[in-house]
């Protein structure tokens, strides 16, 4: 299963990271080798851009960007689209960038995007897994996002529903 692909604008926006400077790490550093499109657009996979994020935080970090694409590079094996989450904090998962894009799209209201991260993050991972790491933790940080007043009741409300909607059809890991 391919998945769903991100546009180089969306990955901006989910980053932080400016357009072109996603195209220098990619040319200058094989930072991510996105697929090419039909019309010869990127699609960028969730491990692309969960890819982008560990090399933005090594940078913000102070690692400059050619080192840490190095690291990056000697983590994965050549060629493997796994998430780089799994290879790269010592066997642990960072989760934090997959609650992320989640939230993002959820304060968005933008409830086709939420699902195609979810079905993605469905995909790489055990159900119990990503109710634990992702769907709980995602529920609470928008609660809090809600009571800090950093989004409104709808986007509240819309979120919720979407992230309660995943939990209930799955609650078969709540009675175990």
């Amino acid at each position: 299963m391919l998945g769903a692909l991100y546009t180089i604008k969306e990955v901006s926006d989910l980053t932080g990271l400016s357009t072109q400077l996603i195209r220098k790490w990619e040319k200058r550093y094989g930072a991510v080798n996105p697929r090419r499109l039909p019309n010869g657009y990127r699609g960028y996979t969730v491990q692309d851009i969960e890819m982008i994020r560990w090399l933005k935080r090594r940078v913000d970090d102070g690692k400059p960007i050619g080192m840490a694409a190095m690291e990056l590079n000697s983590r994965l094996r050549p060629g493997s689209h796994a998430s780089i989450a799994e290879r790269t904090i010592g066997g642990e998962i960072d989760w934090q960038g997959p609650i992320g894009m989640l939230l993002h799209y959820l304060e968005q209201a933008d409830l086709c995007g939420a699902e195609k991260v979810y079905q993605q993050l469905e995909a790489l991972h055990s159900m119990e897994l990503l109710l634990a790491q992702v769907i709980k933790p995602a529920l609470l940080e928008l609660g809090e996002r809600f009571e800090r007043g950093e989004i409104n009741e709808s986007q509240e409300n819309v979120g919720s529903q979407f992230i309660r909607d995943k939990w209930q059809a799955n609650s078969i890991y709540e009675h175990k």
